[in-house]
C-alpha cells in the first residue's frame, strides 16, 4: 500500500485513475450520453403537453375582463404581496407593455382594468 502513495506523489497525481476528471468513461458511460434523440418525437411529446400559464400572463387576463381585478384578487391569484401586484401594474403593464391601465374606486375597493384598444383610442380623441 504505501507504495502506491508514493508512486502517486511522484508523479504529481492526487488521486487515482477511476477519480481523476480525465479518465476514460467506461463503454455503457458514454453510449447513453452519446445516443442521439429524435426531434420529432420530443416535438410532439412538447406539443401534446400545454405550457402551464405564466403568473403575469393570468393577471394580464384578469386585467382585460370588463369588470377588470381588484387587488386582492389579483394577490389571490399570484400569491405575491400588494407592493409586488403594484410593482408590476406600474413597471410592467403600464411602462414596459405600454397598456391602458385604469384604476376606478368603488365602495371603498380599487378596480384595475385594461382597457381594450378601441376604446382607449376614442377617449384619447
Amino acid at each position: 500500500m504505501a507504495t502506491t502513495s508514493k508512486k502517486r506523489k511522484r508523479t504529481g497525481q492526487s488521486k487515482p485513475a477511476s477519480r481523476r476528471s480525465g479518465a476514460r468513461r467506461t463503454k455503457a458511460a458514454t453510449s447513453r450520453s452519446a445516443k442521439k434523440r429524435n426531434p420529432r418525437r420530443s416535438a410532439t411529446r412538447r406539443a401534446a403537453v400545454a405550457a402551464p400559464k405564466s403568473k403575469s400572463t393570468q393577471m394580464l387576463e384578469h386585467l382585460q375582463r370588463p369588470e377588470g381585478a381588484t387587488l386582492d384578487e389579483l394577490m389571490a391569484l399570484t400569491g405575491w404581496q400588494a407592493h409586488s401586484v403594484r410593482g408590476f401594474l406600474s413597471g410592467t403593464v403600464r411602462k414596459r407593455l405600454n397598456l391602458p391601465l385604469h384604476s376606478d374606486v368603488e365602495d371603498d375597493t380599487r378596480r384595475y382594468r385594461i382597457e381594450p384598444e378601441d376604446r382607449a383610442e376614442r377617449a384619447s380623441s
